[in-house]
């Protein structure tokens, strides 16, 4: 009686595990992941609206976290464009030869500031060995917007994407760093995510995240912020100041890009007050600047700060030629180059 009292738990605890590898080895190995972005690419492109990639995950912050900064090759250097959601749009690695895409990542997640951006890229340095293959040989381009100097918004804080998972941690004095996690805990934690992921994308309760155009949010009232504006500004642009200098000290080479802006800034304080403290400093620092502010129209945005679908491309093929050019430079080539 008491082996089969002990049997029945056994045999149930068995059945689970078992169910669990087998819905692991299907998210695997079935192309329901890979054909929901498909179909939210697609959805994109008849939109010619806004889609934050995220190649299946729950959203980009995710992407970026879980698939990208674990598994990247980063043994030969590369160009690394590092920014909020401005810039995640304007460069498609997945449009990218696979040449191009081992050297060129787009790290970039929406609703970072500078001071998120300086806290990443130390990790990646740090935790990561972004830097393995020399200073040399790595090239960052940062994005250079007032809304990366914003003050706080409610709610949007980027320590909860950081921390959800409990693979990273992040603190304004501790910085970013991967959680300290016995390798088979880290494994059987990845795992239940990719089963996750694959369950709602199954069962059809993963939402598209593509959004259209909205004109409503083509305003300045739509880009007012909150708060202390003006102090806020005076210490994330501190933050990018330290983090270029960090850089530059161990022999990388540092871009700034302007993102694109529509009219409805032209009116605000901010954009004139961050460029009047930014543009010397990168000049101090000589850091090279593209300047994408008046490239496209006010009809070419799908809100107020992300172009739409059409004109991500163009900006995309823009950046793309900033990093082969910037890969030329470093000596490192695409395998699949002509």
């Amino acid at each position: 009686m008491s082996s089969v009292r002990w049997r029945l738990p056994l045999l149930l605890a068995a059945t689970i595990c078992a169910t669990c590898a087998v819905v692991v080895w299907l998210a695997h190995v079935s192309p329901v992941i890979p054909n929901f972005v498909d179909r939210e690419l697609a959805r994109q492109r008849e939109t010619n609206g806004v889609f934050l990639y995220d190649a299946g995950f729950v959203d980009d912050a995710d992407y970026l976290l879980l698939d990208q900064v674990p598994f990247d090759d980063r043994s030969r250097g590369g160009v690394y464009f590092i920014g909020d959601s401005a810039m995640k749009v304007t460069l498609h690695p997945w449009l990218l030869p696979p040449g191009e895409r081992r050297l060129i990542h787009n790290y970039s997640v929406g609703a970072l500031r500078h001071s998120d951006v300086r806290a990443f890229v130390r990790m990646l340095v740090e935790d990561f060995d972004l830097l393995r293959a020399g200073g040399e040989h790595t090239t960052i381009f940062l994005s250079c917007s007032y809304y990366l100097a914003r003050p706080p918004i409610d709610g949007v804080t980027l320590s909860y994407y950081v921390e959800r998972h409990g693979l990273y941690t992040y603190s304004a004095d501790a910085g970013m760093h991967p959680t300290k996690l016995l390798a088979a805990d880290r494994f059987v934690r990845m795992q239940r995510d990719y089963a996750a992921r694959f369950l709602n994308i199954a069962f059809g309760s993963r939402q598209s995240r593509v959004s259209g155009t909205d004109a409503e949010l083509k305003s300045p009232q739509s880009r007012m912020l909150e708060g202390d504006w003006r102090a806020a500004l005076s210490r994330e642009v501190h933050e990018l100041e330290e983090l270029i200098t960090y850089l530059q000290a161990r022999g990388v080479t540092v871009a700034a890009i302007f993102p694109p802006s529509g009219s409805w800034d032209d009116g605000s304080p901010y954009e004139p007050a961050y460029r009047a403290v930014v543009e010397p400093l990168l000049q101090k620092y000589r850091v090279a600047l593209i300047d994408q502010d008046d490239l496209i129209s006010d009809d070419d945005f799908a809100d107020r700060n992300h172009p739409n679908y059409r004109s991500e491309l163009v900006l995309h093929e823009l950046n793309r030629r900033a990093a082969l050019g910037a890969l030329g430079r470093m000596g490192l080539k695409p395998s699949d180059s002509p």
